[in-house]
């Protein structure tokens, strides 16, 4: 429950922020995020010390790459879907891979951060800075 509370919190603020910073205009923040956000996953597998988890995880993380790159090029509700579909890669990634470096917390955390930041995303997306 706290996980997902920090996770919320989280996201409230990154949108704040980025609202703040007009990150209308710098297109590629918001695509950026989606990147760095699935190599999170990247760094729990180093702290596995397993050349085999990193590049399972690697590959996923491809996965974002690509979407991210759709979502510089395409429009918003491409970001929100691919954070949508991150916090679900969050929810069942004990399902895909095992990842001992992953905490057990974090899974939860972050799907609450991708999918309440896909949300405000899409409902912010008209508002007037």
């Amino acid at each position: 429950m706290i996980e997902a509370l920090a996770g919320t919190a989280l996201a409230v603020l990154t949108l704040r922020r980025l609202r703040i910073s007009r990150w209308a205009q710098h297109r590629f923040i918001l695509p950026l995020l989606i990147v760095l956000i699935a190599l999170v996953y990247v760094g729990f597998a180093f702290s596995a010390h397993s050349s085999g988890i990193i590049m399972r995880e690697l590959m996923a993380s491809g996965v974002f790459l690509g979407l991210a790159l759709l979502a510089y090029f395409g429009p918003l509700w491409v970001v929100a879907s691919a954070l949508v579909l991150h916090g679900g890669y969050d929810l069942f990634h004990d399902h895909f891979f095992e990842n001992p470096g992953v905490p057990s917390w974090y899974p939860v955390f972050c799907a609450a951060y991708d999918g309440v930041l896909a949300a405000l995303i899409l409902i912010n997306r008209s508002k007037p800075e």
